[in-house]
């Protein structure tokens, strides 16, 4: 029967060949390990192997090695945190929290590329896990029992004593675990409680330190194999770990029933789910080490050897990106992908709404009428210098005094009848218009039928409910959460106006804040189409020939009033004031004519599209505005997720591709799994 670990019997002679058998095995198991990417280098020892792992030169490293693979690992953390920023921003939609949660699990321990690899010895009662932590580490420093019974009840810790107190501390396990000194470098060994007593705090203990080791060592003994003390949640805790099998005591087998007790070792662990290979299946005896048959000296060589340091820290970073895989596929994160298309169909659905009420609304006479007004305004506005330098003068005044005749129009059209109040309230309206830039557009929603405003009531809830079962409330403005119109009107009602000086009141508050009100939101769209059709109509005011010939009269009379004033400056001779008289007169009767002009020009040009052209060239509503940073807020958190993890699928797999799965873990703990109720478990890593 061949030993497991050496290609060699277990029952091969010993004393003065035993150690070149022993060697022998070594370099067997050696040349089943894969190549490392890094350079080795005589290390000082480990314990009493420091001599045989001289001799051994593939077997030692100094442990301070830069994998390939941990520069991919380092950018992943990074653009994780930035995800896991994102995330929290929008963490009151509960998928986004619960992935963030997630990300935010793993990115709490990333790992150590530099870091000690961390060995946890496990098994039952008796199996000799006390006995080799303190062989390893060459004094006595975990109590040891020779019956069976648990004496181990703490953690115990061996290693470089700064490296294990930073672990420790690092897991904020300090004041909790034993430390003691010992000549390990690159490693921290683990003594843990029995697996199979009654202690459900010892049972904890070793479900803790398996999920911080990188490698757990199982130790068994002959009379034990049987009940293979692998108990459910230990092993599911390390279902990607580097497992080793030991099986301790063989010095008290018969050498002929080694082989029988070796394959009855192998099957059981193999029912657990593992794999017994060649390199992580060994035969020894803690008590007689150089016993015939024990590979103690073996293991001690291979734990301490920079190889198989270079493969545990490999499967310390790949359970890493397992981790951050299984955590980027969760069912939270399917959620969060299919938010944007969720939000855009939604957006769809209300834009379309909104349309259909800015169509029937845009077809109402009123609101036709007050457009009209607004883009012949707008044309007066632009006019000035479109139309020449003098019919540029009385063309100023009128746009100046344009918010008097304007005030007046928009209060007969809302209110059936001009007021001075009306006319105030408009210059006020006009004056903020033309500070913002902006047409006055706000008179045009208290013309809007009532069905349209309750219309708009009901878009602005629906967008308002969505956006709070989504959970992103912070989106929504003061204005937008309070709705549209504060003070819609009862169905079948009237238009609210308030009382005699609330427009006044309202258009001065404003005013002086700079704000927009809902309505005007509302109607941003429209004010922009009013807006585009004066700047259109200005370019074709009045074309260069005309306006030439606009400017000539006015032109003609200015320069021959200069002349006169200058010869008679220079005769000494006093025009009269007659004179003067009769030349503004004739200055006002030549620009006339260019001013009638002009306004003819404007008349002509204010055309309102109709309501489909209007819908066409309009931008997306404002009242919509929370809901489409929704959806780009979703859509980016979407993208960076996908691309996320299709970067760490690929870092996975390139990382797994120079892992063998041989000894990584147990297939049925990799696998969902079931309880004797039936109820699935889902695997941890």
């Amino acid at each position: 029967m061949s030993a497991s670990g050496c290609g060699g019997s277990l029952n091969r002679p010993t004393g003065a060949g035993g150690k070149c058998a022993r060697m022998n095995c070594t370099a067997t198991f050696a040349s089943t390990l894969p190549a490392p990417s890094f350079s080795t280098g005589s290390m000082s020892g480990c314990s009493a192997a420091g001599t045989s792992i001289r001799k051994h030169p593939e077997h030692s490293s100094n442990g301070s090695t830069h994998f390939s693979i941990m520069k991919p690992v380092s950018n992943a953390e990074s653009r994780l945190h930035t995800l896991l920023s994102d995330l929290d921003a929008a963490a009151g939609h509960a998928s986004c929290a619960a992935l963030a949660a997630g990300l935010r699990a793993v990115l709490r321990e990333p790992p150590d590329g530099e870091g000690p690899v961390v060995v946890a010895l496990v098994g039952g009662t008796g199996a000799g896990k006390s006995s080799l932590f303190n062989w390893l580490c060459g004094r006595e420093n975990s109590p040891v029992s020779s019956d069976r019974r648990s004496f181990t009840d703490r953690l115990h810790a061996a290693g470089e004593t700064d490296a294990v107190q930073h672990w420790a501390r690092s897991r904020g396990w300090e004041g909790k675990v034993t430390i003691h000194e010992a000549n390990l470098p690159g490693m921290i060994l683990l003594d843990t409680p029995d697996l199979d007593g009654p202690s459900a705090r010892h049972l904890d203990l070793s479900r803790a330190a398996v999920e911080a080791a990188d490698v757990v060592a199982c130790l068994s003994y002959p009379d034990n194999i049987a009940s293979l003390p692998l108990h459910r949640e230990v092993a599911r805790a390390a279902a990607r770990k580097r497992w080793i099998f030991l099986l301790n005591k063989i010095d008290l087998v018969p050498p002929e029933a080694r082989p029988t007790v070796l394959e009855g070792y192998r099957g059981e662990i193999e029912r657990h789910g593992f794999t017994a290979a060649g390199d992580n299946l060994y035969a020894l005896s803690v008590r007689q080490p150089d016993a015939p048959g024990s590979q103690a000296g073996l293991v001690r060589m291979v734990l301490c050897s920079g190889r198989f340091r270079e493969r545990a820290r490999q499967a310390r970073e790949e359970s890493w990106l397992a981790a951050v895989s299984l955590a980027l596929g969760s069912r939270a994160a399917d959620e969060v992908a299919v938010l944007p298309a969720r939000l855009a169909e939604e957006e769809a659905r209300l834009e379309s709404g909104l349309r259909e009420i800015y169509a029937a609304a845009l077809d109402e006479p009123a609101v036709r009428r007050g457009l009209a007004y607004l883009v012949k305004e707008e044309l007066w506005r632009l006019a000035p210098g479109r139309c020449g330098f003098f019919i540029a003068l009385p063309v100023a005044l009128r746009v100046r005094f344009a918010g008097l005749w304007l005030g007046w129009s928009m209060g007969r059209l809302v209110t059936g009848r001009g007021t001075a109040l009306g006319l105030l309230g408009g210059l006020l309206m006009s004056v903020r218009a033309h500070f913002r830039r902006k047409a006055a557009i706000e008179p045009l929603a208290d013309c809007l039928p009532v069905a349209a405003v309750r219309r708009f009531e009901a878009v602005a809830a629906d967008q308002r409910r969505l956006l709070e079962d989504v959970g992103w409330t912070d989106l929504l403005g003061q204005g937008d959460a309070a709705g549209p119109f504060p003070d819609a009107p009862a169905e079948g009602g009237e238009a609210k106006t308030g009382g005699e000086w609330t427009p006044v009141v309202a258009a001065v508050k404003e005013l002086l804040q700079g704000g927009a009100s809902a309505k005007e939101r509302l109607l941003e769209p429209v004010a922009a189409m009013v807006t585009g059709a004066a700047r259109a109509g200005s370019r074709r005011l009045l074309p260069w020939p005309i306006r030439l010939l606009a400017n000539l009269p006015p032109a003609a009379v200015t320069a021959s009033v200069a002349w006169h004033g200058v010869t008679g400056w220079i005769e000494g001779s006093w025009l009269p004031g007659a004179f003067y008289s009769h030349a503004v007169l004739l200055f006002i009767l030549s620009v006339l004519p260019g001013y009638w002009l002009t306004a003819w020009r404007v008349g002509a040009l204010a055309r309102i599209p109709g309501s489909a052209t209007v819908l066409e060239t309009a931008e997306a509503p404002e009242v919509l505005r929370p809901l489409v940073r929704a959806r780009e807020r979703a859509a980016r958190l979407a993208d960076r997720l996908a691309g996320e993890k299709e970067r760490i699928e690929t870092a996975l797999g390139h990382l797994t591709g120079q892992l063998d799965r041989e000894g990584l873990g147990s297939r049925a703990a990799l696998q969902p799994s079931t309880d004797g109720a039936g109820q699935s478990l889902p695997p941890e890593s």
